[in-house]
Parts: C-alpha cells; sequence; structure tokens
C-alpha cells in the first residue's frame, strides 16, 4: 500500500503533462516570430513561389526574389501582421505562425488559408 501512493503523485503528474495541449509546451507563433527578426527567411508562397524575407527590428518589412515588396510589420500572440505598399494595396493583412516539423507554415488570420511556409534560418 505504500508503494502505491508512492507512484499515485509522479502517476499523476505525468498524466496532467500529457492532457496539456501540445501548443502550450512550445513557443507559440509570436514568440517563434521574434526570432525571425533581423534574419533572412526563405519563404514559399502557397503557390510554390519562392521569396526572401526580411522583418527589420525597427518594424521595416521587405521581400524579393520573383517579386519584390516593402512594407511594415507589427507582432501579434500567434503570429504578425504585415503591411505592404504593392500587395493588397496597401491593406493590413494577419497571419499565425505555426510550426510543421521542420517548417513553419504561415495561415491568414482571417480564413485560416495557408498564405506560404517559412524555412526558419
Amino acid at each position: 500500500m505504500i508503494w502505491s501512493s508512492r507512484l499515485a503523485l509522479p502517476v499523476f503528474l505525468l498524466l496532467a503533462a500529457a492532457a496539456i495541449p501540445a501548443a502550450a509546451q512550445s513557443p507559440g507563433g509570436g514568440e517563434i516570430f521574434k526570432s525571425w527578426i533581423g534574419k533572412t527567411l526563405d519563404a514559399e508562397t502557397a503557390k510554390g513561389v519562392k521569396v526572401a524575407l526580411v522583418f527589420a527590428a525597427d518594424g521595416a518589412a521587405s521581400i524579393s526574389g520573383a517579386f519584390s515588396d516593402s512594407g511594415k510589420w507589427r507582432l501579434t500572440d500567434d503570429g504578425y501582421c504585415t503591411t505592404w505598399k504593392k500587395s493588397r494595396s496597401g491593406r493590413e493583412e494577419c497571419y499565425s505562425v505555426v510550426p510543421d516539423g521542420k517548417i513553419f507554415l504561415i495561415r491568414l488570420k482571417s480564413t485560416g488559408e495557408l498564405s506560404g511556409k517559412v524555412t526558419p534560418p
């Protein structure tokens, strides 16, 4: 009886930890995005177009490769928002950053639609 009560707490803690959603155990999209600031990111649009993205610490953003644009970005809890000069007629769009193995999926917050994927630096 003593042996089983000694195991009860560790077993309970193990089961409780297993019940925590994976999102609570790993960094959120906003935390992931912070690690990208100031680095050149290899990205691919949902249509397979390869581009390079840079999100500067001062809030400036640039995209180059098959097409180019510049604009600004801001951080959110689960990702980021961008406003590009050419794309989307200057309208802000927000994205969620979702880990997917060794890459990150970028999804439009408004629809959940896949916008692209990023390979971390």
